[in-house]
């Protein structure tokens, strides 16, 4: 697929949910504040933030590791749906 056709999104209201996805295989889990609070983190920052943060970091990674330039990742995530939205810009 052309990659002008691109368009990132999220799954709102479930990515408003403060935890961290983690991926089992083709499955995966949500820890949930309380889940990782309950276990008793103390080798690092344990803080979670909302799924949607989550997500998106995993996109942009994905999309420098494919060798995306970073004009292409702001289509993606933007000016694609700007352009075929006829969206006014800014």
């Amino acid at each position: 697929m052309p990659l002008d056709r691109v368009l990132y999104g999220g799954d709102i209201p479930s990515d408003l949910v403060r935890g961290q996805m983690v991926g089992f295989g083709f499955a995966w889990a949500l820890l949930t504040e309380e889940t990782i609070e309950d276990m008793n983190i103390v080798h690092c920052d344990s803080r979670s933030t909302f799924v949607l943060y989550e997500t998106l970091r995993a996109a942009r990674r994905a999309m420098f590791r494919e060798g995306l330039s970073r004009e292409q990742i702001e289509d993606i995530f933007y000016n694609n749906a700007v352009r075929l939205l006829n969206l006014p810009c800014g």
